[in-house]
């Protein structure tokens, strides 16, 4: 009985191909569409989850009014970093963030690469999994990459205590001891760069009006609050 009422629904079925096609059709692209749409959405909502104080860190912006209007930047005066450190006792890091790039060389080999200046407290901060060192950046001469990098550099052997070289202009060059080897940051996190260093660095070979105490040159400005501040936590998606 069961095997007549199969034989009479493929029959009938087969007749109205086109309509069947059409069925099946757009029901596939539905359902498409809806992984999709769940994937991006799931991908956004998490942004930055992966951070343990994501609740407890924010960005400072700074604001600009022009003919009556008002423009939210996401940057701050590198100075206001300072001042923040020195005169609010309720922040408990801050933590100064500037993404630039480089190009090094090991041994014999040249590569390029991004190169992000942070404050030491950048890896307390934020979660990362080191797999080599834990990245503490007390001393200018220290660097941690992700193990992408660690890999193109250096292979299979371990990346950590070894010297890396960054060629600057002029001639001049800049000497790195590796620190630490992180895993690579998830898609949705805010920071996808491939090197970390000291931000002292930035300083270094830069023009005479760029220092820490320059409120003309902007930057990325985080902290870490010891009290809720009534404000949204990070987010840089």
């Amino acid at each position: 009985m069961i095997k007549n009422f199969l034989l009479i629904t493929i029959r009938s079925m087969m007749k109205n191909k086109l309509y069947i096609f059409i069925n099946i059709f757009g029901m596939a692209i539905s359902i498409a569409c809806c992984i999709i749409g769940f994937f991006n959405y799931d991908h956004n909502a998490g942004f930055d989850h992966m951070h343990k104080n994501e609740a407890t860190i924010y960005r400072v912006g700074s604001v600009r009014e022009f003919q009556n209007t008002l423009t939210e930047f996401g940057h701050a005066p590198i100075a206001l970093g300072l001042a923040i450190k020195q005169n609010v006792p309720d922040v408990d890091e801050v933590v100064r963030f500037s993404p630039s790039g480089g190009n090094f060389r090991v041994n014999t080999e040249l590569f390029n690469s991004n190169l992000t200046y942070v404050d030491p407290a950048f890896f307390k901060l934020f979660t990362f999994e080191f797999v080599e060192g834990n990245g503490s950046l007390q001393n200018r001469n220290e660097i941690c990459i992700n193990d992408e990098l660690a890999i193109k550099y250096f292979g299979k052997e371990h990346a950590l205590g070894k010297p890396l070289t960054q060629l600057l202009d002029s001639g001049k060059t800049k000497e790195y001891i590796i620190a630490g080897v992180f895993k690579k940051q998830p898609s949705n996190s805010s920071f996808s760069g491939q090197a970390y260093s000291h931000y002292d660095n930035a300083f270094e070979f830069a023009e005479k009006d760029f220092t820490e105490n320059s409120w003309k040159y902007r930057n990325n400005l985080l902290f870490r609050s010891k009290t809720p501040t009534g404000c949204p936590p990070y987010r840089n998606s």
